[in-house]
């Protein structure tokens, strides 16, 4: 079990509330223990832990310790999804912003390419943190590939139907033009198929 004290939930709190001069646009948090494993005591405003997190804007908790293998918890205000275990599974998770939209994905050392798609974002993690009314200004998939040796080719697919082909715009950024007023009803399955030289990989989102 992980345990707050008082003095660590008031300076926990005092750094959320820390107006950066620049302006902070969106709030991620990183922790050790589940959200709900941790004994927490309370703040000179009767605020606990798991209070203060429902607070905070953040649109993603991220953490690990236990390590269960998918467990991705919607909480309402926030979603809270634990890293699967690099010492037994050799994974690990590369999250990235778009248009401060969270997004991520769990992947295997050594598995390539490995794909996070961007936008449209996963339906499961939706919140009210997420400005996803901007998703339907997106007139294309966004999805960031790596991999250590060039990449081939790259296509997505929306329930079971080919897209097109993502081109690279930039580093590690593919797109592909789509229309998602034709997707706004339902939920819908998109898939990214990407290959390189040595390799070939998929990654499925529901939206």
């Amino acid at each position: 079990m992980g345990e707050m004290q008082a003095d660590k939930l008031n300076h926990f709190k005092e750094i959320l509330t820390y107006s950066n001069p620049v302006g902070i646009n969106q709030t991620t948090i990183v922790g050790h223990h589940p959200v709900y494993e941790v004994r927490s005591e309370t703040t000179s405003e009767e605020k606990t832990f798991q209070g203060i997190l429902a607070e905070s804007g953040a649109q993603f908790v991220f953490n690990g310790h236990i390590h269960y293998p998918n467990l991705y918890v919607n909480r309402g205000s926030y979603t809270e999804a634990e890293c699967p275990s690099f010492k037994d599974r050799y994974m690990y998770r590369i999250a990235a912003f778009d248009d401060d939209i969270a997004s991520f994905s769990d992947v295997y050392l050594d598995q390539w390419p490995q794909i996070v798609v961007t936008s449209p974002i996963d339906a499961r993690f939706y919140n009210p943190n997420m400005p996803l009314e901007r998703m339907i200004t997106h007139n294309e998939i966004r999805a960031l590939l790596f991999d250590n040796v060039s990449i081939t080719s790259a296509y997505a697919e929306i329930d079971g139907k080919l897209i097109g082909d993502l081109i690279n715009q930039r580093q590690n950024l593919w797109t592909v033009s789509y229309s998602p007023q034709n997707y706004q009803t339902g939920i819908h399955y998109l898939t990214i198929h990407a290959s390189s030289f040595a390799w070939g990989c998929s990654q499925g989102t529901r939206f």
